[in-house]
Order: C-alpha cells, then sequence, then structure tokens
C-alpha cells in the first residue's frame, strides 16, 4: 500500500484577502465562497512593508493607501481572529490565522499560524520576522513564512534567492492570479503592475541552488473569493481533514499547486512520497498518477530542471467501450456583451446513474471590476452557490459579466463527476430553458447554446466529457542515468488540453538523507 492509499487529498487557499485591510468584500463573504469549494482556508490581511520607499510624491501616495490598509486590519485583529476561530470544523473545514507583509529586498511573504491564536508580528526584514516565529513557536504555537509572487525581479518584490531559509519556510507559492512562477517564459506570464518575472526568481532557479521546498498554489484573490477558479489552489496529501493533519503534511512537503481544477495528483520515487528528501540509489522508480478534471494533454517529468521524460495520449491505449462509464461533466455559463450582468438558476444532473464528486469553479470580481463600477454595474462581491437535489441533480446559482476580453473569463461553472450507463441523457433546466442532451454526444464534442434569439446574448457551456483513459493515467519511468548524483531533484507538472495545470513539490535526492 503506498503513501497515497493511506491519505486523502485536500483543497485549500492560505493567501487571499478582502476588506480586513485594502481589499474588498466581508470577511464573511470571504468564508462563504471558500466553503462553497475548498477545504480549508486562511483569509490574509496586508500588514507591514518594512522598506516601503519614500522618496516622491506617487510614492508617499502609495505609503499612505498601504499604511491605511495595514492600520485597518490591526484595529480590527481581535475581531478578525474570533470569526476566523468561529469557521473552523474539524473533518469539515479547518480555517487558518495569516498575515502578509510586503517587501522589497526579499521579497512578499504570507505568514500563518498553526493555531487559531496569534498576534500581528512585525520586523525590520524577513529574517527577523522568522526570529520572531521562532520566539512564538517556542512558546507553543507554530508558524510558517512563505514567499509569494516570487517570479517579479530581486528588488521589486520578487523573492531574494540568495537570503533564501528553510526553517519556517517548508513552502513556496508558484501560482496565484499574478501569474506562474515555474520558470521563464511559463505559463501565464505575470503581466501586473509589479512588473514582468524573471529567471533569477522562479521556482527552478531557487531548487538550482540546492534549496529544498515544496510547493503551493493560492489565489492572492483582493475581492473575498478564496478558491476563485483559474487563480490558484494548494492540493495536501494528509491523513484526515484536522488542523494538526493537515500542518504536518505542509511541514513535511507533501504539497501540490493547481491554476483551477482539481486535479488529484501523485508522484512518488522509490515509495517515497512528494516532497521526500531520499538517498542516492542506483536506479529511481519514478510513479505517478493523475486524475484530472478534463482531458490530460500530457505529464512532464522534470529532473534538475530538464525534461526528462513526457508522457502523451499516444501513451494511453483507448478503453473499450462498456454499458456504463465514469466521466466528468462540466457546466459552464457567461459570455454575452461586455459587462452585461446574468443571474443564473439552473437544475443540472444526469437522467440515470449517480452523481460521485462536485467541483465548483466558481469566480471572484476581477480585476476589471473598477471599470464595472464606474458604469455603475459592479459589485463588491459574487456569492455563487450549488447544493444536492438528489444524487442525480445539483442546483447552481450564479452571476456573471461579459467577458471583456478574449484573454479575461469572468465565466462561472461546475463540474460533476458521474457514474452513469452509456445510454444516459444529461439534464439541464437553466433559466427556464430545459434541455436534455445524449452522454454519447458529450463525448463527441461541447454543447453550447445562447440564452435568446439576438446576438451577444449570455450563453452556456457543456463541455466535452472526457472518456476515463482520457483524464486518468498511471505513470511509471526508471531513471538509470549515469550522471546521477546527491544533489538531484525532480518534479512533474500536468497540462490538460483546457489549459490548467498542476505542478508536484520536488522530491530531492541528498547523501546526507
Amino acid at each position: 500500500m503506498s503513501y497515497y492509499d493511506k491519505h486523502t487529498v485536500y483543497f485549500g487557499d492560505l493567501h487571499n484577502h478582502c476588506d480586513i485591510s485594502y481589499g474588498k468584500g466581508s470577511l464573511q463573504d470571504a468564508f462563504f465562497n471558500a466553503k462553497q469549494n475548498l477545504d480549508f482556508c486562511s483569509v490574509t490581511g496586508h500588514a507591514d512593508w518594512p522598506d516601503l520607499p519614500d522618496c516622491s510624491e506617487r510614492s508617499q501616495s502609495i505609503k499612505n493607501y498601504h499604511h491605511d490598509g495595514f492600520d485597518k486590519l490591526k484595529r480590527g485583529w481581535k475581531e478578525t481572529t474570533k470569526y476566523v476561530k468561529s469557521q473552523n470544523i474539524d473533518g469539515e473545514f479547518i480555517s487558518f490565522l495569516g498575515f502578509e507583509i510586503h517587501s522589497r529586498t526579499f521579497g512578499d511573504y504570507t505568514i500563518v499560524y498553526k493555531n487559531l491564536d496569534g498576534e500581528i508580528i512585525h520586523g525590520k526584514n524577513v529574517p527577523a520576522l522568522k526570529k520572531v516565529l521562532k520566539t512564538i513557536q517556542d512558546s507553543g504555537n507554530d508558524g510558517i513564512a512563505f514567499p509569494h509572487h516570487i517570479s517579479y525581479i530581486k528588488g521589486g518584490r520578487g523573492i531574494n534567492w540568495s537570503a533564501f531559509t528553510e526553517p519556517f519556510t517548508p513552502i513556496v507559492e508558484i501560482f496565484s492570479s499574478h501569474g506562474g512562477s515555474e520558470t521563464d517564459p511559463c505559463t501565464r506570464p505575470p503581466m501586473g503592475v509589479l512588473g514582468p518575472s524573471d529567471w533569477g526568481s522562479c521556482m527552478q532557479y531557487g531548487l538550482s541552488k540546492g534549496n529544498i521546498f515544496g510547493v503551493v498554489a493560492n489565489t492572492d484573490h483582493h475581492h473575498a473569493h478564496p478558491g476563485s477558479y483559474g487563480h490558484g489552489k494548494t492540493g495536501v496529501w494528509a491523513k484526515d481533514l484536522t488542523r494538526e493533519s493537515l500542518w504536518n503534511a505542509i511541514q513535511q512537503r507533501r504539497t501540490y499547486a493547481l491554476t483551477g481544477d482539481t486535479i488529484q495528483l501523485e508522484f512518488s520515487i522509490n515509495d517515497s512520497p512528494m516532497g521526500s528528501v531520499i538517498p542516492p540509489a542506483d536506479k529511481y522508480s519514478i510513479s505517478g498518477k493523475v486524475v484530472g478534471g478534463a482531458a490530460i494533454d500530457y505529464v512532464d517529468i522534470i529532473k534538475n530542471n530538464r525534461l526528462l521524460k513526457r508522457f502523451s495520449p499516444c501513451d494511453f491505449q483507448t478503453d473499450a467501450p462498456t454499458k456504463t462509464i465514469r466521466t466528468k461533466l462540466y457546466l459552464e455559463m457567461g459570455w454575452g456583451h461586455d459587462y452585461d450582468y446574468c443571474h443564473w438558476l439552473a437544475e443540472f444532473g444526469i437522467s440515470e446513474g449517480k452523481i460521485i464528486g462536485v467541483e465548483p469553479r466558481f469566480r471572484g470580481m476581477a480585476k476589471f471590476s473598477s471599470h464595472l463600477a464606474l458604469e455603475g454595474k459592479s459589485k463588491e462581491k459574487i456569492l455563487s452557490n450549488w447544493k444536492y437535489i438528489d444524487d442525480k441533480t445539483i442546483f447552481v446559482e450564479a452571476e456573471t459579466w461579459g467577458n471583456p476580453s478574449y484573454e479575461t473569463n469572468t465565466c462561472q461553472g461546475i463540474c460533476i463527476e458521474v457514474d452513469l450507463p452509456l445510454s444516459a441523457d444529461v439534464t439541464l433546466n437553466i433559466n427556464g430553458m430545459q434541455k436534455t442532451i445524449a452522454l454519447k454526444r458529450l463525448f463527441e464534442g461541447s454543447k453550447s447554446e445562447m440564452l435568446g434569439d439576438e446576438m451577444e446574448f449570455p450563453a452556456w457551456k457543456l463541455h466535452k466529457a472526457p472518456l476515463p483513459h482520457e483524464y486518468n493515467w498511471k505513470l511509471y519511468f526508471e531513471d538509470y542515468s549515469e550522471n546521477n548524483s546527491d544533489t538531484d531533484f525532480y518534479y512533474i507538472k500536468v497540462r490538460q488540453i483546457n489549459d490548467q495545470w498542476a505542478w508536484s513539490s520536488p522530491i530531492f535526492i541528498r547523501g546526507e538523507a
């Protein structure tokens, strides 16, 4: 029995924001949204910026804006702590207490406490903060400080790898709404106000310098929507959904990073799971399993920042048709004229069989919401929600605005995993429209319709349903390279056809392990 057979993967977001500092939307809305699609969450306020520059009129305006947010978090910290505590239910949903500090010199860091108490801590720099965390640990409350949006330029709030230390930093955030940080160039490069990415700040650069860390992804969403789809999510392999188990798994780097779909990812070398540090060996037996949220495009094994092996659909045999089948059905709603609002009510299900899992793919307000505010159409919150009607049908309520560009998707969606006969139909009652689509039709391709007969109306889409062999892969590869050393590292990354990604934490080879 493998490590993964004895553990369960849980999904969460440890870095996101709302109006407890300088975000939008309430803490209550943030946890409402989190509980729609996550198992654990920390809603982080902005707390400090020790080396904030003060050299021009523009910088003074930026300084005032940030300090107003810091002061707001400080004033409300007692109430924030109280509410975060109230949201925790072991076995159902785990809430963590956390906050964020900025640093031009060292990069931005998120501080998360193990226990549901703790104060905002300050220090002249990140090393000083870690010394305070050591003192707090000695008093009985553990904490971590992990860097985020690391690929920005060093000195411009990107990570400073030369100052990176492992104590209190078991994980590094490599994807969020800021973009990707695995390497450069990479998928979804940073395009925001903090500038472009730099190779010397990326994850692969940090690994090349011998650092040991696991990887996570979080949304860094600023509109009270932890787990906002497509903006980042963390998978953690833990014994159960308790604070102790999650914390131990994070400390052991049993984590992986996702962009959006809750891909189930397993990765082992010589039976040691992701995040492990193992001794050198003559042979490395590399195994993995991927259960995607859609058809998989490829899976790469990366060794020492170079492609070692690529698995593609050519490597997996087509399954013979059977009377029953397991697949995933993804309903997406939105589109229409730029910024046009639509309120969606849908009953979504199957005529035969059973729903065995539900994955909401809800998005929070995007950065373009300021333009909506100018037009009087914006809201500070989106409270999409869903519930079971029975074992064959779910109810979904969502809000959308038309996509402002082909690069900005504001649609809302939900995916159900189902076991059902090949003869079954997919049923949809959406905003008064009743539709029945044969399952076999969705194996051929997607089905879409507009809500009205005119152009630029909102529309819905049922995505192509993947066959089992298209989204469920088992991997195996043996590495006998004569160039193996006692400082090697391996990780795997997954790309789906719908351009959703996952990255495992590395496994490290060390001579003293």
